[in-house]
């Protein structure tokens, strides 16, 4: 492959989402566009790696967005992002939907990931934890045909579609909204689980409040997948459970905790995930310290991180992470990073 074929490669979407902002500078449509570039570079110290005890890795996450883009009767949502690891130089479909409003009813075609448990806090400290922009539970790939009804406060939403691999889908989820509170009710059935062969059927809560100033935030999903009784193969059940929750103590210094716990029927059955951090905001530097207790089954990971960044303004932030991991009574592992985060966000 040749370089000029991987330069266009990757810089072809590029040059036609670069093509449509100049098309709507020439109509004067304003895009929601967004732009965001993440990245981690570690240097790793292991005793245990004899022969190797230094070692490098890095993560790479590049995302374009274009959220809520309305033009004549219809409604855009696109976004395309990188694989973790950017050794291959090619964006991915993360999510694409054309929607049609007709009143309170809105009629969308599209695909996007679909799971449970995304968006925590505690999950991107520092940012770019593998899978931390992902669904924790049963993610899948959702092609469908989506139809809402939207009145003040309620949400009711009906997915049909489903993939090549879970076949048949249906997804109803209702969501209610007030001032302090989002909670969000949803069922599915899935005509093939991502690990067995035979139908699932999910039910799942989401649960969001802050106080009136917003001192308090809660974040909280839990979701139960039941596996029915199919071809002489018993019910079995699984449970995905996570709650999160912050407080700001003081101006500035804020006090994160949460908790996670899976039981499922792949290797690892169950895991338990405890953590706790602080956050102190000098500006233009913020510092956050961060433990947690990893539970695998029966053995125990402790993982320690000091954060720190430097804020060049409210979107673009560099930073340095230190991290201390020490696996059941083995030697303890060193890791020393440098954090980037920059966004160019014209949503706001």
């Amino acid at each position: 492959m040749t370089v000029i074929s991987l330069l266009f490669r990757f810089a072809s979407p590029l040059l036609i989402i670069a093509m449509s902002l100049s098309c709507s500078r020439l109509f004067a449509v304003d895009i929601p566009l967004s732009v965001l570039w993440q990245s981690q570079n570690n240097v790793y110290f292991d005793a245990r790696q004899n022969g190797k005890e230094y070692s490098w890795d890095e993560q790479y996450r590049a995302e374009i967005s274009i959220v809520d883009f309305s033009y004549s009767d219809m409604i855009l949502n696109l976004t395309l992002d990188t694989q973790a690891l950017f050794t291959d130089p090619r964006l991915r479909l993360r999510e694409l939907s054309i929607g049609y409003p007709k009143g309170p009813w809105l009629i969308e075609a599209g695909s996007r990931e679909h799971g449970y448990g995304r968006n925590f806090l505690l999950d991107t400290l520092p940012n770019l934890n593998y899978d931390s922009h992902s669904y924790i539970f049963q993610s899948m790939r959702l092609n469908s045909l989506k139809i809402s009804y939207q009145s003040p406060g309620r949400t009711t939403e009906l997915d049909i579609g489903g993939n090549v691999h879970n076949q048949a889908t249906m997804l109803v989820s209702h969501l209610l909204a007030h001032d302090y509170l989002n909670l969000r009710l949803s069922f599915e059935f899935r005509a093939r689980d991502n690990y067995r062969n035979y139908p699932v059927s999910i039910s799942a809560i989401d649960f969001d409040a802050h106080s009136q100033n917003e001192r308090y935030i809660t974040k909280n999903a839990v979701a139960f997948a039941y596996h029915l009784n199919w071809d002489d193969l018993p019910a079995e059940q699984e449970l995905y459970l996570q709650s999160e929750h912050s407080y700001q103590i003081f101006p500035n210094s804020y006090l994160h905790s949460g908790i996670v716990y899976q039981k499922r029927l792949y290797t690892p059955s169950q895991i338990q995930r405890y953590r706790f951090a602080v956050q102190q905001d000098f500006k233009p530097f913020s510092i956050i310290g961060m433990t947690e207790l990893v539970s695998i089954e029966r053995d125990d990971l402790w993982l320690s991180r000091v954060i720190s960044n430097y804020h060049l303004n409210q979107n673009n932030s560099i930073g340095i992470v230190y991290e201390y991991a020490k696996y059941q009574s083995s030697d303890s592992r060193h890791k020393l990073g440098l954090l980037l985060d920059f966004r160019f966000d014209l949503t706001k």
